[in-house]
């Protein structure tokens, strides 16, 4: 181990390096003097007033090398040790040896085998695990917190190296505790003190004032000094507040207003003691401001005229043949005769000429404006030229001010219900909804018409749609699906060559259909006639001098084969709706609708017991359901309750394949169709009459009585109101 020593500068001695923020804590280099070992690492970071730090953070299992003395915090999963850490903050990764800010950097590092030791980095030799022991005068990593970097120290106290130094009435981490009480001598005579900070405050019992409360409140308004006034009690004195018209110390002194009699002819007064003063307006001048100072000729106001000054005015003498204020009215009227047609006469010295009317034009404002030719109307309108303005006619089919807006048609248009209103520019269009046609949409399309419904389905028309009712042994949207026993068959919808169709059957799971004799043959033949009409593949073709099956296998027997039928090598064999669907040979490049055949298997997919049979991949389900359940997985419990079997309002309760009636009181019976005789034995008083009101019960007394009150707790059975009737008796009813 080669010992690297270095000599501090007396500059840097002394001194805090700032490193980096991480998790609340402000890191510093703290110089270090002797021998890098914790226990001087330690001390140097102590006598900066901070915290030292270990080699490993000491959270989230980051603990090996840390100790309880050293600070803990978060090095947000970028590594455990504080070098790579801090390199991580201050040079962007956590490559500790290259970071030339913690060049020479020591850190505390617990158990290091079963020593704790300086553990250091040299930027100058990229190394890193450097024990301390070897190196002298380098820096120490230490840390300090947030609170302790920025928030100031309390009542006066002063930071030094993170510490606060407290005066000496103050205690505490940051000096926030008083430990002098300045009440503790009684300074207030006659109040309360309340002890503060370094001092203290009096709160004065009612009378006194003065900082500790020892001097006596003297009203001194007791011998009403203000003559004139209302006086104000101040401490060790008093003011006056003087009535109008009144003033001095004691308002002793009457005022009076020297302007009274208005003395200023041209300004304002200002009044004084017993004399006064005048202010002038411009122009003015004197001791009452009455002496005009301007001369009203200086701006020669009269035009055709002679100007004479006056006091605060002007008069002009003008010269033959003019007039007016300032002599500047010609006293010949050109615009005598009328000349202007729209608009106003202006007259001048031999001339005049015409203001005219909004709209008109011309010499003599006798020309009217075009107030189309800018084109201000929009495309869809004819403008109409108009005096000083036009209006815009809109094309049929708009409205507005600038004819901006399309009418909607469709606000006042006849299309009936079945249909959907279009607008257009003045007119509209009835669109079908889906389902209907007709020119007023009144006829509901009859999707059955196509007859849609294979293996002799029967179609129901639906809007915008049908819905295919199969037989027993069929099953999909259009009953193109037989299944028997233990096959099943898929008559398809669309029609491919025979090489597509046989990939299509073996994609769905099965394969192109084997006719193996002739009751095979008549059976397709029935479900095709009692569906698409068409011709359909079969999985028999030619090859060499045989003809083969779907697996390859030669077809044991063709007497299901049209008679006519001949058959070249690579042809296919089609059950031809022109031959009664007996086979025949076709190009197998032809497109003919197809039969695809699969094995049935059992499945796991019809609920509540249902029996299960699967074809095609399960693409194909059927599910023979138990009594009381129905749907296409025996999903749905039927509902015995929806015919209202329950009668006289006895309440259904839907079973599994049956039901229960709960009947009203007073019915009974499988439907609560029998009315009980509630009188039956009869539940009355001895000599009493029981009438039954189905739904409750009466007792009369035989003879009538002054007695009212008949209802006891023993008068009706569990379950029945007694309800008293007056004189004649009572009544049970129910509920």
């Amino acid at each position: 181990m080669i010992a690297a020593v270095t000599a501090w500068a007396s500059s840097v001695q002394g001194q805090h390096e700032y490193l980096a923020t991480v998790d609340r804590y402000g890191f510093y280099k703290v110089p270090t003097s002797g021998t890098m070992s914790s226990d001087h690492i330690k001390a140097a970071c102590e006598s900066a007033g901070m915290r030292y730090v270990c080699n490993n953070s000491g959270s989230n299992h980051c603990d090996h090398h840390w100790e309880k003395g050293c600070i803990q915090y978060d090095g947000s999963g970028v590594s455990c040790v504080t070098h790579e850490i801090l390199s991580n903050e201050l040079c962007g990764d956590t490559d500790k040896v290259h970071c030339r800010p913690l060049d020479d950097t020591f850190v505390v590092n617990p158990r290091y085998w079963t020593l704790t030791v300086g553990w250091g980095v040299d930027y100058q030799t990229a190394s890193g695990g450097l024990v301390g022991a070897y190196y002298s005068n380098m820096y120490a990593i230490c840390a300090v917190s947030e609170g302790l970097q920025y928030m100031p120290c309390m009542n006066g106290g002063t930071l030094d190296n993170f510490v606060c130094q407290c005066p000496p009435w103050a205690t505490g981490f940051k000096c926030e505790t008083d430990r002098i009480d300045d009440c503790q001598g009684s300074p207030c005579q006659n109040g309360t003190c309340t002890d503060h900070p370094g001092f203290y405050t009096c709160r004065c019992e009612p009378g006194w004032t003065g900082v500790n409360c020892d001097t006596e409140m003297v009203d001194e308004c007791l011998t009403s000094p203000c003559l004139h006034g209302a006086c104000v009690d101040h401490l060790g004195g008093y003011t006056c507040r003087c009535d109008s018209g009144w003033t001095g110390v004691n308002c002793e002194t009457e005022l009076v207003d020297e302007c009274l009699s208005n003395p200023c002819y041209m300004g304002a007064c200002v009044d004084h003691q017993d004399h006064y003063t005048c202010r002038c307006d411009p122009g003015w001048t004197g001791i009452h401001c009455d002496v005009d100072m301007v001369d009203e000729c200086v701006s020669n106001p009269c035009l055709m005229g002679a100007c004479v000054d006056h006091q605060d005015h002007y008069t002009c003498r003008c010269d033959p043949g003019w007039t007016g204020v300032n002599c500047d009215v010609d006293m010949v009227d050109e615009c005598q005769s009328n000349p202007c047609v729209n608009g106003a006469c202006v007259d001048h010295q031999n001339h005049y000429h015409c203001q005219c009317d909004p709209g008109w034009t011309g010499i003599h404002c006798d020309v009217d404006m075009d107030d189309c030719s800018s084109s201000p109307c929009p495309s869809n309108s004819t403008c109409v030229d108009e005096v000083n303005g036009y209006t815009c006619q809109c094309a049929p089919g708009w409205e507005g001010d600038q004819c901006q807006t399309d009418i909607d048609e469709c606000s006042t248009s006849l299309c009936p219900a079945n249909a959907t209103c279009v607008d257009g520019v003045n007119s509209y269009t009835c669109l079908c909804k889906p389902g209907w046609t007709g020119s007023s949409c009144e006829t509901e399309i009859n999707e059955c018409a196509s007859n849609p419904c294979l293996s002799d389905g029967t179609c129901v028309d639906e809007v915008d749609g049908y819905k295919c009712i199969c037989p027993e042994w069929t099953t999909g949207a259009n009953c193109e699906t037989v299944l028997f026993s233990h096959v099943c068959y898929m008559f398809s919808l669309d029609t491919l060559s025979h090489k597509d169709a046989a990939a299509a059957c073996t994609t769905m799971g099965g394969h192109l259909t084997d006719v193996h004799n002739t009751p095979d043959q008549q059976m397709m033949a029935f479900f095709i006639s009692h569906g698409s009409d068409v011709s359909h593949w079969t999985a028999a073709m030619t090859s060499a001098a045989s003809l083969i099956s779907s697996d390859g296998s030669p077809v044991s027997s063709s007497t299901w084969m049209s008679p006519d039928a001949y058959g070249p090598y690579d042809q296919c064999v089609l059950l031809d709706s022109q031959t009664n669907y007996q086979g025949n040979y076709h190009v197998c490049s032809e497109e003919h609708n197809y039969i695809c055949e699969s094995y049935t298997k059992d499945c796991q997919l019809c609920q509540n017991g249902g029996v299960c049979t699967s074809c095609f991949n399960n693409s194909v389900v059927k599910c023979e359901c138990q009594p009381g359940f129905t749907g296409d997985l025996c999903e749905k419990n039927i509902d015995e309750c929806a015919s209202s079997p329950c009668q006289n309002n006895g309440t259904c309760v839907d079973g599994v394949d049956k039901f229960d009636c709960v009947c009203d009181r007073g019915y009974t019976g499988v439907l609560c169709e029998q009315d009980l005789d509630l009188c039956h034995p009869n539940p009355c008083p001895y000599g009493w009459t029981c009438v039954d009101n189905v739904h409750g019960l009466s007792c009369e007394i035989p003879v009538r009585g002054a007695e009212t009150e008949y209802c006891t707790k023993y008068s009706c059975g569990p379950g029945w109101h007694c309800r008293e009737d007056g004189p004649t008796g009572f009544s049970c009813i129910t509920g």
